[in-house]
């Protein structure tokens, strides 16, 4: 028989995989999907999500920059409008936060991330980890 092994906060902390049934335990349903985070609570498997893209202050979103992409992205706010528009937003002293989970800025990001592969700032190949990068901010 398989059995989680929780702790007194309802945690996972192993599996009993063995003839019988541990002592002192309770007969429940396992999930599906046993590689994500879980914890029963109150008679329930909840799965623990893991947190989504933060919300940054503006001089941070820059940081999640390299310096050298910070200063290609400066020379193409001459020429290209998305990013003129984005970054100005930015610059603009009531923008308190950049919400990395908002679509409408990870778009900019990806519009930002495409001009600097046309520059060949950001190699093809690694697009998309930049974005992915960029939209899971700062290293927690």
């Amino acid at each position: 028989m398989t059995a989680w092994i929780l702790d007194a906060a309802g945690f996972v902390t192993g599996l009993f995989d063995g003839p019988g049934q541990p002592a002192n335990s309770v007969t429940i349903q396992p999930p599906q999907n046993a590689a994500q985070p879980l914890r029963f609570v109150n008679g329930a498997w909840l799965i623990q999500q893991p947190p989504g893209p933060p919300t940054v202050g503006p001089n941070e979103f820059y940081f999640l920059w390299t310096m050298d992409e910070q200063i290609a992205i400066d020379k193409l706010r001459e020429t290209d409008d998305g990013i003129k528009l984005f970054m100005r937003r930015l610059d603009d002293p009531r923008t308190t936060e950049v919400v990395l989970a908002d679509p409408t800025v990870q778009a900019a990001i990806w519009h930002t991330v495409d001009k600097l592969v046309e520059t060949g700032i950001v190699n093809q190949q690694d697009a998309s980890g930049r974005v992915a990068a960029i939209i899971a901010g700062p290293a927690r």
